[in-house]
């Protein structure tokens, strides 16, 4: 073959690969405008239903069960104890739905501290048995259970027309004051203490000064020096965390994480970080997942708070709030309480944040 024949050949092919390339290029291009108009739509979609921070009325979000009449429930428990519903009306009820799946267990613990806290209220917690049959031991294998718990065939959810997951609150009057799957912490505790004291003035909300005299008044047993400290006086800024319980596959790990990052940034000598659990945490225990961490290399202090003589550890509970989420507080080297984590502001918490307060 001539030389201008195979050099045909070759620009040929040159050509071949070169439609194939361009046409591989278009279908990525393709599926790429897919991919991101719908990621872009769907983040719309998340934005559309995600509920005001500082809005968590119950009508705004599911106005078609709100204040209706709750069904009556009459069964046994899964101990043999008679349950007739109707019975608790003049009390504020918590009806879980619940699988009773270890993943579930944070949610349980979380009611059942909130109903205790709330019990001299008149608060009633009834778990409902969604996933089947289950005896006491295999319950009790997951968790502790101080409230009753009653097996459903379906029946009950279809009463209250409920998915396997929801939570219920029925208000004093026996009406349906509140019924969601997301189990948002926040929002079951805003919603309980709304009807625990309707028609009344909370009194278990804690002021700044409360907490900053709280901070004060507060010891803890540091558990990487084995003995009891005393927060205060200060001669350097602090950033102080407090946390029910040691986690790591919730939000308390998220903001330890935090913690340890913060404990690198900062200088020892200027400022330091402390990070405080409530009681029925095992010092032992967590002393092994600090030096699983490697905390005890960082300027940061981890105590469990403990009965010390003096110290008032029901008003501790009741001013650091510890049935809900990690609390974090930074106070100045005078002892001025400089910076109150809320609801509101708990999203601005960073390190830029932290830093510029601790100068």
């Amino acid at each position: 073959m001539d030389p201008k024949g195979k050099r045909g050949i070759y620009l040929s092919k040159i050509a071949f690969y070169l439609i194939c390339f361009l046409i591989f290029i278009n279908i990525i291009l393709v599926f790429y405008n897919i991919y991101t108009r719908n990621k872009k739509a769907f983040n719309k979609d998340i934005q559309s239903i995600e509920l005001p921070k500082d809005s968590t009325s119950f009508q705004n979000v599911h106005s078609d069960f709100f204040d209706r009449p709750c069904p009556e429930i009459v069964a046994h428990s899964i101990n043999g104890v008679n349950i007739t519903l109707r019975s608790f009306a003049g009390k504020v009820i918590i009806v879980r739905f619940s699988r009773f799946y270890r993943q579930e267990l944070p949610y349980i613990v979380f009611l059942q501290d909130l109903a205790e806290k709330y019990k001299k209220f008149d608060t009633y917690l009834l778990f409902i048995n969604s996933r089947g049959k289950h005896n006491q031991d295999e319950i009790n294998k997951i968790v502790n259970l101080a409230f009753p718990v009653i097996e459903d065939d379906g029946s009950i959810r279809t009463l209250f027309n409920a998915y396997p997951e929801d939570t219920i609150i029925i208000g004093r009057d026996f009406k349906i004051k509140y019924k969601d799957d997301r189990f948002v912490k926040q929002i079951v505790y805003d919603e309980l203490r709304q009807w625990v004291f309707e028609n009344s003035t909370p009194q278990d909300l804690p002021l700044q000064e409360e907490i900053s005299q709280a901070i004060k008044d507060m010891a803890f047993y540091d558990i990487l020096k084995k003995e009891k400290i005393n927060v205060y006086p200060l001669n350097k800024p602090l950033v102080l965390t407090v946390a029910a319980s040691i986690c790591t596959t919730c939000e308390e790990n998220i903001r330890v994480q935090f913690l340890r990052e913060l404990a690198q940034k900062i200088d020892s000598k200027k400022a330091s970080v402390l990070l405080i659990f409530g009681k029925g945490n095992n010092p032992e225990a967590i002393e092994e997942y600090a030096t699983f961490q490697a905390w005890k290399k960082l300027p940061i202090s981890i105590g469990v708070i403990r009965d010390f003589a003096g110290f008032d550890k029901d008003k501790y509970y009741h001013v650091f709030q510890l049935d809900l989420d990690p609390k974090t507080y930074i106070i100045n080297s005078e002892g001025d309480l400089v910076f109150m984590e809320t609801r509101r502001n708990s999203n601005s918490i960073n390190l830029d944040l932290c830093m510029r307060l601790l100068k």
